[in-house]
């Protein structure tokens, strides 16, 4: 995998760069590796490790796998096996950096299961949350201060459910009877659950949040017949949920955050059938960036907020090419990274993972601003 080497010297005059000024990433370049190819390696979940080292997590023909960058090559494990293993998977790194991964196993089509996975350092624990009720789809991972998984997910009957490990058994609640498809979990800085999904035709985009003692509901948006699909949840500093998702009704792609009195929504992207499985997350400064698909044109497509305007690029795929499951993540120099399948007409699927890169010219700014801060230093 290629990637621009920045120094640690290069990072201080980076952070003097930022401080400077706004920072314009969308207009950066972007560099597309194959991380596993032609083997339906498809929905990944991109983590990065306190070095900024990709971690994936992904579906494939054999079961659920893990790959991990080492700074020179990728090495893969096996997570668990099964040809209906690993769907609507979801993976989280604890202090150590040492992944876990919420998933769905669909073996019994008729009665599917919720799995954790969580590596020792030698091999992956794997336990069973909750079966017999056609629980895991959609799920969603989260690690609570301690490193104890909290997983929402959707159940059998539409749904919404929430699972928390006590460190001696699962404690497993019903958030809402009204749930459909897509669930994503946030803890905030209590350590207490934040969940958006779509609640369906009627009801639209919901945010559910646990006081502590019950769950209290917010509708974010039902301004069309279906909206609030494949919805994804980031807080601020300030704990503020926001949230990407895609409009059903009028093929569109939605941003809402909350004002602290009120909803605020957004369209960004109205392009035909432009929105779907959308993967949010903030920069440093709680700007939104909004990795999604474009179903008909089989676009990688990527939104920025610069604090006034949505800056919108086409990343890959067309051509016949089909981009798919997107998952997000900015590093510790405010750089993109996402994860994808992609997979061409009459072939087999690729993971792809793309991440932004510094231009010749960035660098330079960058090693200037190196340079002042090490002067600075010097004349102390």
């Amino acid at each position: 995998m290629r990637r621009a080497s920045v120094v640690r010297t290069l990072g201080i005059g980076l952070a003097w760069l930022l401080a400077a000024g706004p920072a314009a990433h969308a207009a950066l370049p972007w560099d597309i590796d194959t991380v596993v190819g032609g083997d339906l390696a498809g929905q990944p979940s991109l983590r990065l490790d306190g070095l900024d080292r990709p971690r994936l997590s992904y579906k494939d023909p054999l079961g659920l796998s893990y790959a991990a960058w080492t700074g020179t090559a990728w090495t893969f494990r096996r997570v668990d096996s099964g040809y209906a293993v690993g769907g609507y998977n979801s993976l989280a790194l604890d202090s150590a950096g040492l992944p876990r991964i919420a998933y769905c196993d669909n073996t019994n089509t008729s009665n599917n299961s919720l799995k954790y996975a969580s590596w020792t350092g030698t091999a992956w624990a794997v336990a069973t949350v909750e079966s017999g009720v056609n629980s895991g789809r959609f799920a969603d991972l989260a690690l609570d201060s301690l490193g104890k998984p909290r997983i929402s997910y959707w159940a059998y009957n539409n749904i919404l459910k929430y699972a928390a490990w006590t460190g001696a058994a699962w404690n497993i609640q019903t958030v809402d009877t009204h749930n459909f498809r897509a669930t994503s979990l946030v803890l905030d800085s209590a350590g207490k659950p934040r969940i958006s999904y779509s609640a369906g035709a009627v009801l639209g985009l919901k945010y559910a949040a646990w006081d502590g003692s019950a769950w209290t509901f917010q509708t974010v948006d039902k301004t069309s017949t279906v909206t609030g699909y494949e919805s994804s949840l980031a807080l601020d500093s300030a704990g503020r949920p926001h949230i990407s998702y895609y409009d059903f009704s009028n093929s569109r792609l939605r941003f809402a955050e909350w004002t602290g009195s009120t909803w605020s929504l957004q369209t960004v992207d109205a392009s035909a059938t432009i929105g779907s499985y959308t993967s949010l997350a903030l920069d440093a400064a709680g700007r939104p960036r909004i990795a999604y698909a474009d179903l008909m044109g089989g676009d990688l497509r990527y939104a920025e907020w610069d604090g006034a305007a949505w800056h919108i690029e086409t990343i890959a795929g067309g051509g016949g090419t089909y981009a798919f499951y997107p998952s997000l993540a900015i590093d510790s120099q405010g750089y993109s990274w996402i994860g994808y399948y992609a997979v061409s007409e009459g072939q087999y699927g690729d993971l792809k993972l793309a991440h932004q890169v510094p231009e010749p010219a960035t660098l330079a700014l960058v090693a200037l601003g190196a340079a002042a801060v090490l002067r600075r230093g010097r004349r102390r």
